[in-house]
């Protein structure tokens, strides 16, 4: 677990220095100078070319992942797969950019047509590369690169849009090339570091050399296949409900949903930096057969995560209805979607690396056909539940997907394996999680502030209140560990 400790921790600390920086983003200055329309033309670029750089990936990325000990060779530098990857990332984008074509309508307002075509295209373009070439980065592991310019980075571009913008230094179409430019720039920090700082070739041609002289060639073709329907589900998970809103009703309602998303999505921040280097970890130790280790990830992971997300989850969906209100007002209508996305990210947090598992073990298939019952779970409940509760009805359907499919790849798996990540001290932090949010919940309510003031002084209650009983009665020892650790420093 060292080995995950260590770069899990560099990556948590990117992750939330980006969700700081969006919070300002997200949270308060888009929605303070944005109205919903103009805002989910935004979000309309982030979700579809998410969505087409999933699918054409080919399911490489995590192909990648679990077939990857089998290319790994310092000395052959690694068969050129670099090279591989760059080439299907272009063959990739060569297809979006046709489906991109083939759609006819785009409701995107006064917005010029061939200008927004131009940035959802480049937009696809390198996302794909940042989806292929982060993969190898990871695999060879260095995975802080891509989580400090997928969090970092790519926020304090879309930070300096919106200030820009606030002083009307630029127009909305100058947010909008500052948003593609923000999207861009992981890939082209990710190929960059391969390319120069990975001691690796770019050789296509030898890599499918390797691949017919080793044998792995059928593996690895079966492998990319069902990785790509598994990632087409759970990136369905994350954002076809964006699209589906579109679809159903307009980019105003995409503006307020994905708002909305954005603070319940923060809940589940640290199980993505987790997930960078423990599928790897996993992956390797599937490979030796090293069962015991992936049970002492499995289990140290999902307590790890539960405290985490069990305090972000008490203090967003209480204070939350706060910073809603210093929004512009039509922002307010997806207070409850914050509360069922938050439930749902919580529940995907406690189970924590139950994908990694699944998805780098002999039976990674099952991984795909969850993901495709989760599908279409998601998209029959939304075409039901979305003509009559609106927002609202995304938001139920996409927690009943996420939790669903939780559940039963956790099942699957401690049937399958013997593997189950809970323990007594699961039970008892959910103890402590009821009584907290109680005693915050009480609080807040019997005094009358000022939002900021709310905020501040709950949010000071809460971390006591929570973190007292983590520390002393010990719960966690990796997180005890950093406790002392981060004392320790300040007292140098």
């Amino acid at each position: 677990m060292g080995i995950i400790q260590n770069k899990a921790s560099k990556s948590t600390v990117y992750i939330y220095i980006g969700a700081v920086i969006g919070f300002f983003n997200s949270g308060i200055l888009f929605p303070q100078y944005l109205d919903a329309d103009s805002k989910g033309i935004l979000d309309l670029i982030t979700s579809s070319s998410l969505i087409m750089a999933v699918i054409f990936s080919f399911g490489l990325p995590n192909a990648t992942v679990r077939m990857f000990p089998y290319i790994r060779n310092y000395e052959q530098k690694h068969y050129g797969y670099l090279g591989f990857l760059i080439l299907s990332c272009f063959i990739g984008f060569l297809l979006g950019l046709i489906a991109i074509l083939i759609k006819s309508e785009w409701k995107i307002g006064d917005i010029d047509y061939s200008f927004f075509i131009v940035l959802l295209s480049i937009s696809l373009l390198f996302r794909l590369l940042y989806n292929m070439v982060d993969a190898y980065n990871r695999v060879l592991y260095s995975p802080v690169l891509g989580v400090v310019s997928s969090n970092v980075v790519l926020k304090l571009i879309s930070l300096c849009s919106i200030l820009l913008f606030s002083f009307s230094i630029i127009d909305f179409k100058g947010v909008l090339i500052f948003h593609v430019v923000a999207l861009s720039t992981p890939g082209i920090i990710a190929l960059v570091y391969a390319l120069f700082f990975q001691d690796s070739i770019v050789n296509p041609v030898k890599f499918t050399s390797h691949l017919t002289d080793s044998n792995i060639k059928k593996d690895f073709t079966v492998t990319s296949l069902y990785s790509l329907m598994a990632s087409f589900g759970a990136i369905v998970l994350l954002e076809f409900d964006k699209i589906m809103l579109y679809e159903m009703m307009d980019v105003r309602e995409v503006g307020i949903y994905s708002t909305a998303v954005f603070f319940g999505i923060l809940i589940n921040l640290p199980t993505r930096a987790l997930s960078s280097i423990a599928s790897v970890v996993i992956a390797d130790s599937w490979k030796k057969n090293d069962i015991e280790n992936i049970k002492d990830v499995y289990t140290k992971s999902t307590l790890n995560l539960q405290i985490i997300a069990g305090y972000l989850f008490i203090g967003i969906v209480l204070l939350s209805k706060y910073v809603f209100s210093i929004m512009k007002p039509e922002y307010s209508e997806g207070l409850t979607v914050l509360v069922l996305i938050a439930i749902a990210q919580f529940v995907d947090a406690v189970t924590s690396v139950n994908t990694d598992v699944l998805s780098s073990s002999k039976h990674y298939k099952f991984q795909t056909y969850f993901m495709f019952a989760m599908v279409f779970i998601l998209i029959g409940l939304n075409l039901w539940l979305i003509p009559i509760y609106g927002l609202e009805g995304a938001a139920i359907s996409t927690m009943i997907a996420i939790v669903f499919t939780n559940i039963v790849r956790t099942i699957f798996i401690q049937i399958k394996f013997g593997l189950t990540p809970f323990t007594k001290k699961n039970s008892y932090m959910f103890g402590i999680m009821a009584l907290v949010f109680l005693i915050v919940f009480f609080i807040d309510n019997a005094y009358e502030n000022s939002p900021f003031y709310h905020i501040l002084l709950s949010g000071l209650l809460l971390t006591i209140v929570y973190w007292f009983p983590v520390i002393i009665f010990k719960i966690s020892p990796d997180l005890n560990k950093m406790f002392v650790n981060v004392v320790s420093k300040f007292k140098r």
